[in-house]
């Protein structure tokens, strides 16, 4: 060195601890507790179900706007082919044992409803009333008398058909009794609880009525009736009664079976009930269209029944039905189905 000394190194001043940069501290990793997991899986949870419940709802509402459209498109197409669709809910009444008293039948005629007229054979007024309800645009039904369980203590009276009759007899006695009524488009059965249960002499009257181009009713006195089973293997248009209305002779009576038909009616889409030309049926029937109506059932002749295949309701209508045949005479106080 110039001055010949030897350089000291200077020594640094401690730097105060207060004005040190403070190093940064290593962070702790906390571990997890119970508490956290638990929230943490029912958040996860949560997430989950609200993405489940999303999907199905959406799912939902393209299948029920598939469907819609699927039924929107059904019903037009049927609306296009069936004008009537609308009103596929039917019922039908039947007045059955005319053909004793012209006036009361004028009276049913001057509801001016679409019921159906069933005429005994061989009656005082049977032709000429067959004749007016035609000329009125009504339809007539041959009301045969046919043999019950108790015959003869029971007697349906004139033109009576009995399972001790050959086929011959059978079938020539029917074809002259649908001959004797003018514009007759169907037969219904009269009393024939043992008749109706007899194979042989139904299949001989029903054959003569499809070789006619008739229909068959049956008011089904009995639950073990063979008429449609032995109707449909003759492939014969056929209906069967579903309600009595007038077992009872009260008004109030009457429009609860009424009530009942529409009801049925709109259940199963077709419903018959069976009148007689009683004064309660005729005051009650105005009423009970009121019912008809406000369920949206068509009142319609039987024969509009018999166009379509309808199971028959054999169990309601059995517990519907009384017991055994019961007197021609409509005037007769207690009857009971004929």
């Amino acid at each position: 060195m110039p001055n010949g000394r030897i350089p000291v190194r200077e020594k640094r001043k401690p730097v105060p601890r207060a004005r040190r940069s403070p190093r940064p501290a290593a962070r702790s990793l906390r571990r997890p507790t119970g508490a956290g997991l638990f929230a943490w899986f029912a958040t996860a949870c949560l997430i989950a179900a609200l993405a489940v419940a999303v999907h199905k709802t959406e799912g939902a509402y393209r299948n029920q706007k598939t469907g819609a459209l699927r039924s929107a498109s059904l019903r037009f197409f049927r609306a296009a082919s069936h004008p009537d669709v609308r009103q596929d809910r039917m019922a039908a009444i039947i007045i059955d044992d005319l053909g004793h008293d012209l006036e009361m039948a004028e009276k049913f005629l001057a509801l001016k409803l679409p019921l159906t007229y069933s005429v005994l054979p061989y009656r005082h007024y049977s032709e000429a009333l067959s004749k007016k309800i035609c000329e009125r645009g009504g339809e007539v039904l041959l009301h045969v008398p046919l043999e019950p369980r108790d015959y003869p203590e029971v007697n349906p009276g004139a033109g009576c058909l009995l399972t001790s009759m050959g086929r011959e007899a059978i079938q020539s006695e029917i074809n002259d009794q649908i001959d004797s009524l003018p514009c007759c488009a169907g037969v219904s059965s009269y009393m024939g609880s043992s008749f109706t249960e007899s194979v042989a002499p139904m299949t001989w009257m029903l054959a003569v009525i499809r070789e006619r181009g008739l229909f068959f009713v049956d008011s089904l006195t009995t639950p073990e009736s063979v008429a449609g089973r032995v109707a449909t293997a003759r492939r014969l248009p056929w209906a069967q009664r579903s309600h009595f209305l007038d077992e009872q002779r009260t008004v109030d009576y009457v429009v609860r079976q009424l009530c009942a038909l529409a009801d049925s009616a709109l259940q199963n889409g077709w419903a018959l009930g069976i009148g007689h030309p009683f004064e309660e049926t005729l005051q009650a029937l105005p009423r009970g269209m009121a019912a008809l109506a406000e369920k949206g059932i068509r009142l319609v002749p039987v024969s509009e029944l018999t166009l379509q295949e309808r199971l028959p309701q054999r169990e309601s209508s059995v517990l519907s039905a009384g017991k055994g045949d019961g007197s021609d005479h409509p005037a007769a106080p207690k009857r009971q189905p004929s």
